[in-house]
This record gives structure tokens, C-alpha cells and sequence, in this order.
């Protein structure tokens, strides 16, 4: 009983230790879990939601609802952003370099110090963004 009593606990910590895949919704409602690279594998990055900081660089986050979200100081270079709904987003000093935002919706999102050197932007909605030394060539 004791062995089976000590099994249970170490299984317990055990799993309450494994980090979770992180997972999104998608504008059309779906949620994608785990997030994947642009390559199609799972991408590394984990945790309960997308946050400021977060290391998402290469993930493929296209048509994914992210309206409102605190992605400060993120890494998305590379990201595939196309079709996303970022309106109100707060993207300040994130690294877009390289990133797919094509047909984005960043209506609204503050982009103050972020790196969109290389993005592709081509019909992305950009009414209102707040780019304040955001780096754009």
C-alpha cells in the first residue's frame, strides 16, 4: 500500500511538472493545439496562452484570433501571421521581422518599437495602428 501510495504522489508531481503545448483559436473557431511551426511540426513554445515576451519565432499562428492580445516584446520572426485578427493588439517592441501578415487585421494594434523589417504586409489592414519608432523597410 505504501509503494502504491508513493507511486500515485511521484506520478502527480510528474505530471503537474510537464509543460503544456500552448494552443490558439482560430477566427473561424477552431482551436489549433499544439501550435506548429511553418513547417508543419510542433512548434516549441509552451504554456497556457500567447503572453508578452513569448518565443513564437517560425510559428505558423495564420487566421488565428488573437484580438487584444499582450504579445510585448514576442518573438515572431518568421511568424505566419496572414489572415490574423490582431486588432488592438499590443505588439510593442515585438520582432516581426520576416513575418507573413498578409491580410492581417491589425486595426488598432500598437506596434511602438516593433521590427517589421522584411514583413509582408500585402493587404493587411493597418487603420489606426499606433507605430510609434517602429522599424519598417
Amino acid at each position: 500500500m505504501y509503494r502504491f501510495a508513493l507511486l500515485i504522489v511521484a506520478v502527480t508531481l510528474l505530471s503537474g511538472s510537464v509543460s503544456q503545448a500552448a494552443s490558439y483559436e482560430k477566427r473561424t473557431g477552431p482551436i489549433v493545439d499544439p501550435i506548429l511551426d511553418t513547417g508543419g511540426d510542433v512548434h516549441p513554445y509552451s504554456g497556457s496562452n500567447l503572453e508578452s515576451g513569448a518565443y513564437l519565432s517560425g510559428a505558423d499562428l495564420s487566421d488565428a484570433n488573437l484580438n487584444g492580445a499582450s504579445l510585448t516584446g514576442a518573438d515572431l520572426f518568421g511568424a505566419n501571421l496572414s489572415h490574423a485578427n490582431l486588432i488592438g493588439a499590443d505588439l510593442k517592441g515585438a520582432d516581426l521581422t520576416g513575418a507573413n501578415l498578409a491580410n492581417a487585421d491589425l486595426a488598432s494594434a500598437t506596434l511602438t518599437g516593433a521590427n517589421l523589417h522584411q514583413a509582408l504586409l500585402p493587404s493587411a489592414m493597418l487603420s489606426l495602428p499606433v507605430v510609434n519608432g517602429a522599424v519598417v523597410s
